[in-house]
């Protein structure tokens, strides 16, 4: 199908409705996830109070009443205010869904931006709801919602627009990109809804969702296990319960235990560095340390020191150390 054309789309009519007549709970159109706290918008309501509606909201006259397809947010500023009437531009019910809805994305454009939850939803109406083919998707409605024109996008998007609620409302929630929500994407219902819960523990950024996701995937893989058998493992139960550590020490916690499933001999190979290191006995301002996996063959001895004295402590240190036990352990490491 073809959008329709700009004289149809400009035919709405100005008139003042009366806001009673407006079906508030009809959201077809609405482009927003956040449109539940639209009645809450303070800053909204505090500017129509003092200077009334200056845009008009758009509206399809469905006979008995009429559809919001734009300004819900203004509509709703006006009830709170208890104005009884609201100017309008008004199209007659002969307009497409499809119309409709390019009319709702274009009323923001350029300067609203969607999350991908929200392209999700939008995307998943126009094919299954009004009709839409894929193509003219991409062709008429990705650059209003700010996208590439490609179809895997669109394959993407009508994935994570099946993807439950909860896990919807948080990635919206934290503004996450695509690519890690897509990640969700491959586990069943029931485990995604399961990960949930080790994602919302902390405020991860979207690098390390996509990070963890695909380590759990690989795991699941490899080791032929669900993914409620890693939430059960007891060192990740115990970081989930531990309420009274920050979130931010939380969630590296939750990263370090899924790398130690995932790479078990690299996860080990840590834990043995850090032993040696601790018997070790370091002078102060001394740090030992290695490639992060392990591919270099050398190690790495920082010293921070201010005095001749410093230099001292440490040249004792290495002429005891040099011929040590733990000193071999850790170069047999490299």
């Amino acid at each position: 199908m073809k959008i329709r054309s700009n004289q149809i789309l400009n035919s709405a009519v100005p008139m003042d409705i009366s806001i009673e007549k407006i079906n508030l709970e009809d959201r077809r159109y609405t482009v927003s996830l956040d449109s539940d706290s639209f009645d809450q918008n303070s800053d909204l309501t505090a500017s129509v109070a003092s200077y009334g509606i200056l845009n008009r909201v758009r509206l399809i006259d469905s006979g008995d009443s009429y559809v919001p397809i734009a300004g819900l947010r203004r509509l709703f500023a006006a009830e709170r205010l208890g104005i009884g009437t609201v100017p309008a531009l008004v199209y007659n019910d002969g307009l497409s869904d499809a119309d409709a809805m390019r009319i709702a994305l274009a009323d923001n454009f350029p300067a609203r931006e969607y999350t991908a939850i929200e392209a999700s939803g939008v995307v998943s109406r126009l094919i299954y709801d009004f009709g839409v083919g894929e193509e003219e998707v991409v062709g008429e409605f990705f650059d209003l919602l700010h996208l590439p024109h490609s179809s895997k996008i669109v394959s993407d998007l009508l994935s994570v627009a099946a993807l439950s609620d909860e896990i919807k409302g948080l990635c919206h929630a934290r503004r996450y990109p695509l690519k890690p929500i897509v990640r969700w994407c491959g586990f069943d219902e029931g485990e995604g809804d399961g990960l949930l819960t080790l994602v919302s523990a902390a405020p991860f950024g979207s690098g390390i969702v996509t990070e963890l996701l695909g380590s759990v995937a690989d795991i699941v893989k490899r080791d032929g296990i669900a993914v409620d058998e890693i939430l059960e493992d007891t060192v990740i139960k115990s970081i989930l319960a531990d309420e009274g550590v920050p979130s931010g020490v939380r969630g590296e916690r939750i990263r370090e235990r899924i790398r130690g499933i995932r790479y078990p001999i690299h996860s080990g190979l840590n834990k043995r560095f850090d032993d040696a290191v601790g018997r070790l006995g370091l002078p102060k301002g001394a740090e030992i340390s290695h490639h992060p996996h392990f591919e270099a063959d050398y190690l790495d001895l920082k010293f921070r020191f201010k005095d001749g004295r410093d230099l001292k402590r440490l040249g004792d240190f290495l002429n005891t150390a040099s011929e040590s036990e733990e000193i071999e352990d850790l170069l047999d490491m490299v």
